[in-house]
Formats: structure tokens, C-alpha cells, sequence
């Protein structure tokens, strides 16, 4: 992968790899970059390196230099609180942090890690929302990575773009980054990256500003979109293909996307966190939504990830499968596979995905254990006892967190508690109630929550 990068460094020198605002930065200069804080990062130490910092060439250039460091990198958005950022570098066992949050690059050892001299497999480390209440470690592999990257820079339609203005809505820290990362960098795209994702305005001053023809997105981000009138073919005639992956895409969604933009060529991708952000593809196009009920996610392919049903479950072996959580034991992995907690099933060869078996969502895009909130949320002094629920609109998707909470405390204590160890997204709306609803087996009531 390393040889890989120096050599695309070389043939796409001064072409532009990464756009972030004003700030534009070529395949060449970002190699530099990358290759400088390589160097610091060299010597025996394989441990892994956090990565802190937002959506600036700064933070690209870090990740890459830990790439080329042979050291994992583990993402932490700036936006993370103090505490959670502190339990993932712990938990990943990084040594070194670097801080890309201000101008320029500091580097700061931890207390973390034994010295090892033993060869580094890890790629990197994306830390997801944990049912125990702490977040979680998702170690990617080389081998991970470079499978996956094999696999989406063949895909249809996106193999036959040429450097691409390819826009990319999440933050390092959530592993659909890695599709919108590594296919541009692999393909000599230009990475056009949200600097403000609050800045409605600026998204489509930044979209047509860069001409960008390809989105890596979720359905949320891109009714998000749609609200902007003028968002159509003839204002943005450059946009070829959407790729979408991250959550449910409805098939309302993709009426409207066609309505919009009728040559458009849409993409549904699915893959959780633990199997290297996709496994398989599928073009929607508007004869799928005119016989298909649900969306298929994707087509099977055995030569890339096996992908089979168990009991209704989807489950998943290969190359790009996981090799187990950083540091715990989960039954949902086994040798080279992952049972995914996804109920679906195949028809003509194609996966189709209906809903999950367990208390995770999907919001905004972001993987969320409801459990984890309920845990931390039970952890601030005053809370006598919580319920999480996730309210769902008539079509299934999460439109909104609800904490029903019982004791001698107010919304706003509760709120604080949790902006000092939960990420902004997962916080949900409080309800402070006398106490919590039980049913006839003496346990909490969710289904009247759920009206509530």
C-alpha cells in the first residue's frame, strides 16, 4: 500500500488530491506532508497514533503519515468531549497523539503502550458506540483495507471516473470516510471535504465552487440537500454518481434524488464498521423502484466477502472482515467473520437488508447503541432511573433520540452530564418524568414511551 501511494504521489504530483475550503493541496504536496510526519513517527514504536483534529489537509496529511509510518491511526473528531477522547486513546493503546486542531501539527507522547518491536498489522482503529457504555475499537487491517479498496475502485460506475471532484460529508472519526478516502486517493480524485457541516449555505458554495461529480454520503445528508430548491441537474450539471451507504436509502429518497437530477447514477452500498465501511454495491435505478418494495443493498459476491443469512441474520466471512474488538470479546465475531446483528435475506442475488436484531440504530448516519446512552445517562448523580427509545417516522428511519428519565434532577443537569462524555449526535431530547412507565412482567414500559 505504501509503494502503492508513492507511486501515485509521482504520477498525479501536481494534481489536486484534498480541497477544504480555500485551502487546496496536490497529490505531491500532500505526499510531503505525509512522508514529514512519517519521520517523526519512524523507529521501532509500532504502537498505535491518535489522530485529533477536524476536517483540515492538516489531519489528511497525519492520516497518511501514519500509513506510511506503518503505525494504525485512530480518528478522534475535534468535536469529541474530553472524556470520551480520553477513553479511546487509553483503550486503543495509542502512544503518541497528534493534534491537528490548530494550525500546524503537535505531537504528544502518552502514557499508554509497552515498547514492542513486533510488526504493526493494523491500518486503523475506528471506535464506535459500545452496548456496555464504552465506546468500542474496530481494528482494520492492511489486509482489510487493501481488499476494500480493490473492491471500490471497481466499482461500477465509479471505476470509469476520471479525477473526479469526489465530496466527502463524514468526519475522520465515522468509517464512511474510508470509502470517500482511499477510492479518491487510489484513483487520483480530488477529495472535496465539508468544512462546516452546520453552514447550509457553505455546502453548496463549496459543491459547486469544486464542480464535484461524485458524493460519498448518507441519506440523511442528502435530504439535507434536497431542502436547497435550486439543487438540480441544471444548477449542478456536474454531478455524475452518488454514493450512498450508512443507513436504509428509501425508495422516496431516490424518487425525489431522479426527480432532481434524472441522469444521475445512484449507488446503495452496505458494510458495517467491522467490515471495513462496504462489502457489496448496487445501482438503483428508477426500474428498481418501480419493482422492487425494499431496496436491495447490494449485489453478492463471493470472489470480495462471503455473505450469507443464518436464522435471519446477516452474517459475514472474508478478507475484509475484522479480527475481533480492541482489547474485549464479542460473540458476534468469529474466525474471519462477523455476524452483524442486520436481519435480511437474498433474492436473485441480491442482499436485501429489513431491520436490525438488537437495541442499535442508525442516526444521521452514526451507528448507535441505545444502551450506551441509557448507561451514561444512569451514571449522573440525581438519576433514579432511564429508558432510551428511538421514535421512527411511518417509513422506519430514526428521526429522533428520546431519554425518559426519572429523579431529582432537571433536563438541563442531565444534558450537561452527557455533552462531557457523549459525542453531540448521540445526546437525545430529555423528558423528565415522576417515574417510568412498567408493564404487566413488572419491567419498563417502551411501548408507551414510544407514544409518548
Amino acid at each position: 500500500m505504501i509503494e502503492k501511494i508513492e507511486e501515485l504521489a509521482v504520477k498525479f504530483k501536481d494534481r489536486i488530491a484534498y480541497s477544504v475550503g480555500e485551502n487546496k493541496v496536490s497529490f505531491g504536496g500532500l505526499f510531503e506532508r505525509a512522508q514529514k510526519i512519517a519521520k517523526e513517527l519512524g523507529g521501532k514504536d509500532k504502537f498505535p497514533v491518535a489522530v485529533v483534529g477536524g476536517r483540515s489537509a492538516d489531519t489528511m496529511a497525519a492520516i497518511l503519515g501514519c500509513i506510511i509510518a506503518g503505525r494504525a491511526y485512530v480518528p478522534i473528531d475535534v468535536s469529541t468531549p474530553k472524556e470520551r477522547k480520553n477513553r479511546i486513546i487509553k483503550a486503543s493503546n495509542a502512544s503518541i497523539v497528534l493534534d491537528c486542531t490548530d494550525t500546524g501539527i503537535t505531537c504528544e507522547k502518552t502514557e499508554n503502550g509497552v515498547f514492542s518491536e513486533s510488526e504493526n498489522e493494523t491500518a486503523y482503529i475506528i471506535f464506535t458506540s459500545g452496548s456496555t457504555g464504552e465506546p468500542k475499537g474496530v481494528p482494520i487491517s492492511y489486509e482489510n483495507l487493501d481488499n476494500f479498496i480493490r473492491w471500490i475502485t471497481a466499482l461500477e460506475p465509479m471505476d470509469g471516473f476520471e479525477h473526479e471532484a469526489v465530496l466527502n460529508q463524514a468526519a475522520f472519526s465515522f468509517d464512511l470516510s474510508t470509502a470517500a478516502i482511499f477510492y479518491s486517493l487510489f484513483k487520483g480524485h480530488n477529495i472535496v471535504q465539508i468544512e462546516d457541516k452546520n453552514d447550509f449555505c457553505g455546502i453548496f458554495k463549496t459543491i459547486k465552487k469544486n464542480k464535484t461529480g461524485v458524493f460519498v454520503i448518507t441519506p440523511t445528508f442528502m435530504r439535507l440537500c434536497l431542502l436547497e430548491k435550486s439543487f438540480c441537474e441544471k444548477e449542478y450539471p456536474f454531478l455524475k454518481c452518488v454514493y450512498f451507504c450508512g443507513e436504509a436509502l428509501q425508495k422516496s429518497l431516490v424518487k425525489a434524488v431522479f426527480e432532481r437530477f434524472p441522469n444521475v447514477r445512484i449507488i446503495n452500498a452496505y458494510g458495517p464498521t467491522e467490515a471495513t465501511s462496504a462489502v457489496c454495491a448496487v445501482e438503483i435505478t428508477k426500474e428498481t423502484i418501480e419493482h422492487e418494495d425494499i431496496l436491495p443493498v447490494g449485489k453478492i459476491d463471493s470472489s470480495a466477502t462471503e455473505i450469507f443469512i443464518d436464522d435471519g441474520e446477516i452474517v459475514l466471512k472474508g478478507k475484509s472482515v475484522f479480527s475481533g474488538y480492541v482489547g474485549r470479546k464479542d460473540e458476534r465475531y468469529f474466525e474471519k467473520g462477523y455476524r452483524t446483528g442486520d436481519l435480511g435475506y437474498i433474492r436473485n442475488g441480491l442482499l436485501y437488508c429489513i431491520g436490525r436484531n438488537d437495541s442499535q440504530i442508525k442516526f444521521k448516519g452514526y451507528r448507535i447503541e441505545l444502551m450506551e446512552i441509557e448507561k451514561n445517562v444512569l451514571d449522573i448523580p440525581g438519576v433514579e432511573d432511564c429508558a432510551v427509545v428511538a421514535k421512527k417516522n411511518p417509513i422506519g428511519e430514526v428521526r429522533m433520540i428520546k431519554a425518559f428519565v426519572s429523579g431529582k434532577i432537571g433536563e438541563e443537569e442531565i444534558r450537561k452530564g452527557l455533552s462531557e462524555k457523549l459525542p453531540e449526535y448521540m445526546i437525545p431530547k430529555i423528558t423528565v418524568l415522576e417515574k417510568l412507565p412498567v408493564n404487566e412482567n413488572g419491567k419498563t414500559n417502551r411501548k408507551e414511551l414510544m407514544s409518548l
